[in-house]
């Protein structure tokens, strides 16, 4: 295979800490209700599926997806929350911090390709996002933009229009 002409990303989990980020948050949110000790990560884990599933039912802005699934997830495990908590996490995600290797890698990986992002979230969401990476990149392909979440191929085929490319010149990261 020659060198890709563009290398693409999904940006939580791959290029931002999502699950760490989601811990933080779940934390912060616990504490506020004065629970502490608690298994983040099983109850990440466990939010992760129930927001999978509401994702494939139909496309939702990725805001209202964050604020209708906390409360599935809390409910589930009997944990607290207010509205107020629903609200502050759908509006955290863009905050979500990097890995530490996240913008060497791609500031280096730009030098020889194009960098695409194709994200499970919302245009106003991926912004702030890359002001957190600190990184151009040649393309971003959202949900939002797609109109569906993967794993549909809608975000594929939009990036592969927009970048005029053929699907085997282009290294896929899902």
């Amino acid at each position: 295979m020659a060198a890709p002409k563009a290398v693409t990303f999904d940006n939580f989990g791959t290029l931002i800490d999502w699950e760490g980020e989601i811990q933080k948050e779940f934390s912060k949110i616990l504490a506020k209700h004065g629970i502490v000790g608690v298994d983040v990560k099983a109850l990440q884990r466990h939010w992760e599926n129930r927001q999978f599933d509401y994702i494939q039912e139909k496309y939702r802005p990725y805001k209202e997806i964050l604020k209708n699934t906390l409360p599935m997830a809390f409910n589930d495990f009997g944990y607290p929350f207010t509205e107020e908590d629903c609200i502050e996490f759908s509006e955290s995600m863009g905050r979500w911090q990097p890995f530490a290797d996240t913008k060497q890698a791609l500031l280096e990986l730009k030098k020889y390709t194009k960098i695409v992002l194709i994200t499970n979230t919302d245009d106003a969401i991926i912004e702030e996002s890359v002001k957190q990476i600190g990184v151009e990149f040649d393309e971003i392909i959202t949900a939002e933009q797609a109109g569906a979440y993967k794993p549909s191929h809608k975000g594929f085929h939009l990036a592969l229009e927009r970048l005029g490319l053929d699907k085997s010149e282009v290294l896929w990261e899902i």
